[in-house]
């Protein structure tokens, strides 16, 4: 009877262990580039700054695949124009390749009604969808302000936003700003900074039903990808010192290094959890190749430790939907 008793014991305590292994999925870390076509481009006035962006996103894409690495395209109007009137395959090119192609929206900081946020939106998404497909352009980067930039992204198709900044903060009350922020701080000083400043919160991307906060919300079904560190050059220096001139140095990915630590020491690898940089189209050059080519490889070396898994932001975006099921 002893050893009847002890059988049972033993047989529900492998159950239990097994079914809390079955529930239990761990997520890697994942990391992230974009790369911003951005609104102030001439790409549909001067074929050759279009020819130039284009050779550049060649190499873009080349350096990913020599170290398997994937990016994001985020395009604004003149270069999906220059995309749409030359008939170049540059964007369905990318996907077939394994990378992402998603919108860039630029500013809306001062865009105070959501039916006006809406239509600039929609107005992009749809250049951009007729381009790559609804299916494959499924995120914005950029539209904040003072509107609510979830809400009017929402209903112009898209199902994320990413790379947000502080402008965002502008649809909010400043209660509940870090530091209660004012909007004039936000628009001379930090307009352009990384949200949530809480780093330890920051790496988690988040289901949420509208702009107002930036806390995870149950009901929410609009995703938000946290986790940017900022414009690759200006990461050991800050944007704010440099602008739009500065230079890409072993530091600025000493700086990336080392925040994939500090991620991977915290985070909760139940929870999608994910960084991301924005490589701007200036950096590749023949200049640059060298410094380029051994941040790729150092990531790929990550990769291949277990240290980060390459994702678009796209995939990212599937992956935390995943996660609610």
């Amino acid at each position: 009877m002893k050893k009847f008793f002890f059988l049972i014991i033993i047989s529900f305590l492998f159950t239990a262990c097994s079914i809390e292994t079955i529930d239990t999925e761990e997520y890697p870390l994942y990391f992230s580039i974009m790369i911003h076509m951005e609104e102030d481009f001439k790409d549909d006035k001067d074929v050759a700054v279009f020819e130039k962006h284009v050779q550049q996103l060649n190499m873009a894409m080349d350096l990913a695949d020599d170290y398997d690495a994937k990016i994001t395209i985020e395009t604004e109007i003149p270069f999906a124009s220059a995309v749409k009137n030359s008939g170049s395959d540059i964007l369905t090119n990318a996907l077939e390749r394994g990378n992402g192609v998603g919108t860039h929206c630029g500013s809306a900081m001062d865009t105070s009604s959501i039916a006006a946020l809406t239509e600039s939106y929609l107005k992009r998404k749809e250049l951009v969808d007729s381009l790559v497909g609804k299916e494959n352009n499924r995120g914005c980067s950029g539209g904040w302000g003072e509107s609510d930039s979830v809400l009017a992204a929402q209903e112009a198709g898209f199902s994320y936003l990413d790379g947000i900044v502080y402008l965002a903060y502008l649809a909010q009350d400043q209660s509940i700003r870090p530091n209660q922020v004012t909007d004039e701080e936000i628009r001379e000083i930090y307009y352009h900074d990384p949200v949530i400043p809480e780093f330890s919160d920051h790496i988690y991307p988040r289901f949420v039903k509208n702009a107002e906060d930036f806390i995870e919300d149950e009901e929410g079904t609009f995703v938000l990808l946290n986790g940017a560190l900022g414009e690759i050059g200006s990461l050991a220096e800050d944007r704010k010192t440099c602008g739009t001139k500065c230079k890409l140095t072993k530091e600025d990915l000493e700086f990336i290094y080392d925040k994939i630590t500090d991620a991977n020491k915290i985070r909760d690898k139940e929870r999608v959890a994910h960084l991301f940089v924005h490589l701007p189209l200036k950096y590749y050059t023949k200049e640059n190749e060298e410094i380029l080519r051994s941040f790729f490889a150092h990531m790929q070396e990550l990769q291949k430790r277990g240290e980060i898994q390459w994702g678009t932001q796209g995939e990212v975006y599937d992956t935390k939907v995943s996660e609610r099921k």
